[in-house]
C-alpha cells in the first residue's frame, strides 16, 4: 500500500517536470516568434504603402504624358491619388524628370514621376542596429510614361 502511494507521487512529479520544461522551452521560443510576427506585420505595412505610392506615381505619369509642361498639376494629381489614405503630404517628395522647360519634354519622349515617402514615424521596428541601417524608412517608387 505504501508503495502504491509513492508510485503515484512519483508520477505527479514526472508530470510537473514535463510542465516545467515546456514552460522553459516556451520562454525561449516566444520572443523569437513575437519578433517574427512583428517583422511580418511591418513588411505588410511597407508593401501596402508601396502599392499606394506606386498608384500615385502611375497617376502622376499618366497625367504628365498628356500635360507635360505643368509640374504643379502633375504633383497635384499624384498627391490626389493618395488623398484619404492616411498619408501626410509633408513627408512626401515628388520628382519629375526631365526638368520643367527641358527640351527633352516633347512628344515621343519619356517622362518619369518619382514619389518618395518617409515612413520613419510609422515603423515600429528599429531601422538601425548598432549604427547600421537595416531598413531604409524612405519608400521610393517611380513610373514612366511616353509624352503624347
Amino acid at each position: 500500500m505504501w508503495h502504491n502511494e509513492f508510485a503515484c507521487l512519483k508520477g505527479v512529479n514526472q508530470v510537473m517536470k514535463r510542465r516545467g520544461s515546456a514552460l522553459v522551452e516556451f520562454a525561449l521560443v516566444a520572443p523569437i516568434l513575437v519578433v517574427l510576427i512583428l517583422l511580418m506585420v511591418q513588411y505588410g505595412l511597407i508593401m501596402n504603402r508601396m502599392l499606394t505610392l506606386s498608384h500615385a506615381a502611375r497617376e502622376g505619369a499618366r497625367y504628365a504624358a498628356v500635360h507635360p509642361q505643368d509640374d504643379e498639376a502633375i504633383k497635384g494629381k499624384a498627391k490626389g491619388a493618395m488623398r484619404g489614405r492616411g498619408y501626410r503630404p509633408e513627408k512626401m517628395n515628388i520628382l519629375i524628370e526631365p526638368a520643367q522647360g527641358s527640351p527633352d519634354r516633347k512628344p515621343g519622349r519619356p517622362i518619369k514621376v518619382t514619389v518618395q515617402y518617409d515612413m520613419s514615424d510609422e515603423m515600429f521596428i528599429p531601422t538601425e542596429f548598432f549604427g547600421i541601417r537595416i531598413i531604409n524608412p524612405v519608400v521610393t517608387v517611380e513610373a514612366t510614361a511616353m509624352i503624347e
